[in-house]
Formats: structure tokens, sequence, C-alpha cells
């Protein structure tokens, strides 16, 4: 009985700390709030506001875990506090980045979108943009980037479908169509576990299968206006003080069974 309800105990510890991420997001058509989304029930928490602009991209650098965003309003980068939701400006981009997508590369280049335009490349300590290339595709709007195991991958609302990105040209390569139409524009990244989740803004998230394409529903946000999503590096949510409770108490019932022996 006894090893049963250490093995229990265990458990329970390894599904909570294995539990959906938490993801951040800015809704952009109205409030200018910044978020926190459960991704497991879609509950958003507020942070704060960040004031003016339309943040339409963010990215989270992937070593000092600085959240970026791009404002397509004054094509402007800026740097974003997680804990307050204040924005602190890095410099503008030189270009007119239309509904943009964001995603850094595990090295540290940060990679932007002109949605039908093509790919940039931003300096994030001017915030200097610098054209890539075209995407080569058939009217895209490719309003999300995300970035996992060396290959950069897109998101197009135009087409429904995702693609990959060659980060040396610009051009794109479609991998598949979702299955489904979600609304409106994107946001996207991966999650620690190699996830890629999708939201867009009518609140809706998915998960998508980098090999296909095809997008699975996941759930809806509890705020709208999400164009934007981003996970921190690790990406692992901060177990709730009950899981470290349960695998204690876990522990600790192997260690008095042993002593017993």
């Amino acid at each position: 009985m006894k090893v049963k309800l250490v093995c229990a105990l265990c458990v329970l510890a390894v599904s909570a700390l294995n539990a959906a991420p938490i993801g951040f997001t800015a809704d952009t058509d109205g409030t200018n709030n910044f978020y926190s989304i459960d991704m497991a029930t879609g509950l958003a928490t507020l942070i704060g506001n960040y004031g003016g602009g339309d943040i339409e991209a963010i990215a989270f650098h992937p070593t000092t875990g600085v959240l970026y965003g791009i404002d397509d309003s004054s094509d402007t980068l800026f740097t974003i506090n997680t804990a307050t939701g204040a924005t602190t400006s890095v410099g503008a981009l030189g270009a007119d980045l239309f509904n943009p997508g964001a995603a850094f590369s595990s090295t540290g280049t940060l990679y932007a979108t002109d949605e039908g335009a093509g790919l940039y490349t931003v300096n994030t300590a001017t915030g200097a943009a610098t054209f890539v290339g075209g995407f080569g595709l058939n009217s895209p709007d490719i309003t999300a980037l995300a970035w996992w195991d060396g290959v950069l991958y897109g998101l197009d609302d135009a087409n429904s479908q995702l693609v990959t990105i060659n980060t040396a040209t610009g051009a794109a390569t479609v991998v598949g169509g979702f299955g489904v139409s979600p609304g409106g524009q994107f946001g996207a990244d991966f999650d620690a576990m190699g996830t890629l989740w999708l939201i867009d803004d009518s609140n809706a998230f998915y998960t998508v299968d980098v090999l296909t394409g095809l997008a699975t529903f996941a759930g809806n946000a509890s705020v709208g206006g999400t164009e934007s999503l981003a996970f921190a590096p690790g990406g692992a949510p901060i177990p709730e003080p009950s899981t470290f409770v349960m695998l204690g108490a876990g522990l600790l019932a192997a260690a008095g069974l042993r002593r017993r022996r």
C-alpha cells in the first residue's frame, strides 16, 4: 500500500511538472494590455498595460530571456517587461513591417516579416531591420514566425498553411494546410517540448503538426485581440507549491520505507 502511495504521489508530481505551458500575448485590438495565458485552460491573466502602439509580434531572446516586441504602427522595436507589461524603445526599424511576425533563432538572430513582402532580420541593439528576401509564394500573409531545431516556420493566415522559410533568401516552402481556418492574424511559438502553438485574434488557439501542417483546436483564450504569442526560454510553467508538497511527501515516504527495511 505504501509503495502504491509513493508511486501515486510521484505520478501526480510529474504530471504537474509536465502541465501545459504559460504563454505571453498582447491585446492589440483596443486595450493595449499584456497578458499571460495558461495554454491548458485558456485563462488569461492581466500583467499590465504596454501603452500606445500596436505590438503585433513578440519573441524571447533564447539566452538573455529578454522579450522583444514589434510595433507596426510606429515601426519600432521595443523590449517588454514581463512583470509589468511596460515597454522600452530600442529603435526604429527603418522599414514598414505590416502585420509582422517575429522569432529568434537559437543563436539570437531576430527574424521578422512584413506579412506579404518577405523576411527581415532585426538588430536588437539598434532596432534596424534588414531585408533578406521575398517569400516567393502566391499572395501569402505570413503574420507569425516560430523557430525550432534549426528551422524557421511561418504561418500564413491568407492561405491557412504552414511554411518553412529559408533564412538566407527569404524563400518559403509550403509544408501543408492547417485543415481548419483560424480567424484573422496569428501569433505562434514553440514551447519547450517542441509543440508549435498558434493563436488567432479571435482568441482561439491550436497546436500545429510541423510535419503535415495540420492544426488541432486546443481551446479559447479568455481575452481577444491576440495576434502574438511567445513562451519564455525553457517554456515550462512554474509548478504550483502543491506540486513540491506532493513530491516531497513521496520522497519522505520512500525514505521511511527504506529505513524500515
